[in-house]
C-alpha cells in the first residue's frame, strides 16, 4: 500500500512540474517493489523514473528505464503499466531531436499501436485516480518536455 501512495504521489508531482521531487517518490516505490518482490510495483516505479530523467535532461537513460518498465510490465502480467510506459516513451521520442524524423515518427507510431495492445482487455489498477492518470496528463508533458529546450 505504501509503495502505491508513492507512485501515486510521484504520479501527482511529476504532473506538477516536480520532477526530482517524483523521482524521489518513484524511487522509494521501487526499492519497496524489490524488498517485496513485486515486479508489478518495480515497473510503475520505473515508469515515472524514467519520464522524470527525461524531463531532466536525460532522455536516452529515461528510455531504457521505460523500455525495461514495459518488459518487466509484461511479465508480471501488468499490461496496463506497460501501455502507459508505452505512452512516456511515445513522448521522449518525439521530444528528443532525431537526424530522421520521419522514422522517428514511425517508430513513434508503432509504440502506439503497442500501447493500445496493452491497454486492450487490462484495466487500470484498482484505486487509481483517473484524473492523476489521464490522457490529458499525458498531452501536457511533451509540451512541458518541450518548453525546456
Amino acid at each position: 500500500m505504501h509503495a502505491r501512495a508513492l507512485y501515486v504521489r510521484a504520479t501527482v508531482l511529476l504532473s506538477h512540474r516536480a520532477d526530482e521531487p517524483a523521482q524521489r517518490s518513484a524511487e522509494q516505490a521501487f526499492a519497496i517493489g524489490e524488498r517485496l518482490g513485486r515486479d508489478s510495483i518495480i515497473a510503475s516505479a520505473q515508469m515515472i523514473l524514467g519520464a522524470s530523467v527525461s524531463l531532466q535532461g536525460e532522455p536516452q537513460r529515461g528510455a531504457e528505464l521505460l523500455a525495461e518498465a514495459v518488459q518487466r510490465a509484461g511479465r508480471s502480467g501488468a499490461r496496463w503499466v506497460g501501455g502507459r510506459a508505452r505512452q512516456f516513451q511515445i513522448w521522449v521520442l518525439l521530444h528528443t531531436p532525431t537526424p530522421d524524423p520521419t522514422r522517428t515518427a514511425e517508430h513513434a507510431l508503432e509504440l502506439l499501436c503497442e500501447a493500445v495492445e496493452l491497454f486492450e482487455g487490462d484495466e487500470a489498477p484498482a484505486g487509481t485516480d483517473e484524473a492523476v492518470l489521464s490522457w490529458s496528463d499525458m498531452v501536457a508533458l511533451p509540451r512541458r518536455f518541450a518548453a525546456r529546450r
